[in-house]
């Protein structure tokens, strides 16, 4: 459990109760397609004698449109991170370079950071649901370890030792207590978005966005990016971000000229 909140787990068959839980529409969706195969596997074997997600189907969530993607080079992720206060740097640092999701950051501990190899573990998210801080698997129901650069790694070393909790939580509100997002989002990182000069529709997950941007003009493959990332597939990866990889287009055709 977590000192200072209250913490639950939650699972629960309904697509309310997914959406509710804090999953996308099309997460919930695909989730909802995965089961209708069984039972309309389970039809046809005549184990049922209909499938309950017949009537299920019009009750499928809309995906929402998503918002437009923003990045951030270099120059403004310096900018914003100097801009939040201090026990927040090292929580922009790993979202803007390594791509980790705010959940699984706000969920990281201590123990899953292995020093000598620079990696953090990611094994579950943290998310609030109608004002209860909930403890879950991430987005993708996996796991993965996820690379750091020397400078992030120095930072989070720093902040870990100026930040210590007593639940080996890595990042903590200013009370040590476990780190609410909307409250982030509306006390530190907007106000430093402004004072940054940034644009002010910024997200927190725009940070998501620039690492990917970041790690495929360093040339990164679409392979590298997901598993980094913790897509579920190649093709969200290819969905989200191919366009970012048009830029290697060039090259190649300037290689096959030679």
């Amino acid at each position: 459990s977590l000192s200072g909140s209250k913490v639950v787990s939650h699972a629960s068959p309904g697509s309310d109760a997914l959406l509710s839980s804090g999953l996308a529409a099309d997460t919930v969706k695909a989730i909802f397609l995965t089961a209708s195969q069984v039972f309309d596997a389970a039809e046809v074997d005549r184990v049922i004698g209909r499938s309950p997600c017949v009537a299920m189907r019009r009750k499928l969530p809309r995906p929402k449109v998503r918002a437009e993607m923003l990045f951030l080079d270099v120059g403004r992720v310096e900018a914003l991170v100097t801009e939040v206060d201090e026990r927040y740097r090292a929580l922009v640092l790993m979202a803007a370079y390594t791509g980790a999701r705010a959940g699984e950051l706000e969920a990281l501990r201590t123990d899953r950071i292995n020093w000598l190899r620079r990696r953090y573990h990611v094994v579950e998210s943290l998310s609030e649901v109608r004002g209860r801080l909930a403890l879950g698997p991430t987005k993708t129901y996996e796991t993965r370890w996820v690379p750091m650069p020397v400078f992030v790694a120095d930072a989070l070393r720093e902040h870990v030792e100026a930040y210590p909790s007593p639940d080996r939580l890595v990042f903590t509100s200013a009370e040590g207590t476990p780190l609410r997002h909307r409250n982030f989002m509306r006390r530190h990182f907007k106000p430093a978005v402004v004072r940054a000069g940034l644009p002010e529709q910024l997200r927190f997950h725009d940070l998501r966005h620039t690492a990917a941007a970041l790690l495929i003009a360093e040339g990164a493959t679409m392979e590298q990016v997901k598993q980094i990332l913790g897509h579920s597939t190649i093709r969200v990866t290819s969905d989200t971000y191919g366009h970012l990889f048009d830029d290697h287009s060039d090259p190649l055709m300037e290689a096959l000229a030679v």
